[in-house]
């Protein structure tokens, strides 16, 4: 979002307001699909965001008293745009250092989940083990070289008779 207003801004600051009132009419007349991937309902597309921000910037003009005609409305656009656009990169940066302390946050703790993945390596590992166990014991068991598990591997005494 952030960098399609840049580039409208760069855009604007270069051709004017021509070119900030045909984006304004290609996103009306020819909105592109593209949304942020979130599971919200009914999401708006980023030309949506994009229009309602340039149609703002629009009604900040006129709210200065600066009509079609006037030629500071280049200059009126433009710095609306920036100021939109900053607004936008330091919620951006807070938003991210927020996410960055919940993150730090979260790693200090221990949740269900850590003990729940160490629970199961530690089960698989044994569970693993124990089956290789006992194959070898069933391979080994079943050997013909391996002594008769009826059979002592001493010679039994004899009792002597008294």
């Amino acid at each position: 979002m952030i960098d399609r207003i840049r580039k409208i801004t760069s855009e604007v600051e270069s051709k004017g307001h021509a070119y900030f009132s045909s984006t304004v009419d290609r996103l009306k007349n020819n909105p592109s699909p593209d949304a942020p991937p979130t599971n919200a309902p009914e999401q708006p597309t980023y030309d949506s965001m994009v229009l309602s921000l340039l149609l703002q910037v629009w009604d900040e003009a006129k709210e200065k008293g600066i009509k079609p005609d006037d030629p500071k409305l280049d200059e009126a656009l433009v710095s609306g745009l920036k100021e939109h656009l900053g607004n936008l990169e330091q919620h951006d940066k807070e938003n991210k250092l927020e996410l960055e302390e919940e993150e730090a946050e979260m790693k200090k703790k221990i949740t269900s989940d850590d003990i729940h993945d160490g629970f199961d390596s530690k089960v698989r590992h044994h569970y693993v083990c124990l089956i290789l166990m006992l194959k070898m014991w069933l391979m080994y068991s079943t050997s013909p070289l391996s002594p008769n598990p009826h059979q002592s591997s001493r010679p039994r005494k004899k009792q002597r008779k008294q």
